[in-house]
């Protein structure tokens, strides 16, 4: 008898063992090795974002809805709302995330959708009828950091009043991305005086970014606000006269129309050349055919 309880003890224990080993360590250190290859190292860490000097800000996994410090000039884009908010829309509180657990058939959901949509369409100015279902309904977490595309199609042009050079912090955001833009960067001046105080600011912060760029397009009236920029090429929009490109922006500079061919859909078609500004000559699927005279 106690030969079989010290043949099992022993057994007992060299499993303890081999399982401290494998389990306790082999494993974890096989598994935290893994999260340290490249591409596996952020995710593993909680996709953490931090800020331009490195200072932790948040998770990509976890979307806590942005407050604007003026609705009237909201910035942001907004995430699902969330059960845990104390509105029917605000940010939700990561330290009690889940959801409602109300079925589809609680007056209290229903009336809360209807009152998020009544919201939502508000801030928009659209139809109740435009705003997407997953904009009135929170996630099962509720601090799902995804939106549909339809979402965040419904807020581009709200987003856009409000962003750009004009306002901080859009205005050190796009400058920064034109500074670090490789290649040919071309700058749509989109001049819109009810967005800044006066002609002279804007001209200020338009010329800022011009700095940054190769190509810039604009009509008349945003070429007055920038000014004599130096970029390599000016394209210039004149109504029914057409659309000009010149290359820099002295007066002497060459100035060629551009086809209308090469218009079509937006596009340009212009070529960089060092010796000037060239257009290729139209593809024979672009060429008018003239019909016979009766």
């Amino acid at each position: 008898m106690i030969t079989l309880l010290l043949r099992q003890g022993g057994t007992a224990l060299r499993m303890l063992l081999a399982a401290t080993v494998v389990l306790g360590l082999v494993y974890p250190f096989a598994v935290w090795g893994a999260s340290r290859l490249p591409g596996l190292n952020g995710p593993a860490e909680g996709s953490v974002v931090t800020a331009p000097d490195g200072t932790p800000q948040g998770s990509a996994l976890i979307g806590i809805d942005p407050v604007a410090a003026d609705p009237a000039a909201d910035p942001w884009f907004h995430t699902r709302p969330s059960a845990s908010a104390d509105g029917v829309l605000g940010p939700g509180d990561p330290s009690t995330s889940g959801g409602s657990n109300q079925g589809g058939f609680s007056e209290k959901l229903l009336g809360q959708v209807e009152q998020r949509r009544a919201a939502i369409a508000a801030r928009e100015g659209v139809a109740p009828e435009a705003v997407p279902a997953d904009a009135v309904t929170a996630s099962a977490s509720g601090v799902d950091p995804h939106i549909s595309p339809a979402y965040a199609q419904l807020q581009v042009a709200r987003v856009a009043r409000v962003t750009g050079l004009s306002q901080e912090p859009s205005r050190s955001a796009t400058l920064a991305a034109l500074e670090a833009s490789e290649g040919i960067t071309v700058l749509d001046l989109d001049w819109r005086p009810m967005f800044w105080p006066s002609r002279e600011e804007g001209r200020k912060w338009v010329r800022e970014a011009l700095r940054f760029a190769d190509v810039a397009v604009g009509n008349e009236d945003e070429w007055e606000t920038a000014g004599n920029a130096h970029v390599a090429l000016t394209v210039r929009k004149r109504g029914p006269r057409g659309t000009f490109a010149q290359r820099g922006t002295e007066s002497g500079g060459r100035e060629q129309r551009i086809p209308s061919w090469r218009r079509a859909g937006c596009r340009i078609g212009i070529e960089l050349r060092r010796d000037g500004v060239e257009f290729p000559q139209p593809p024979e699927r672009h060429q008018r055919v003239r019909r016979p005279q009766p």
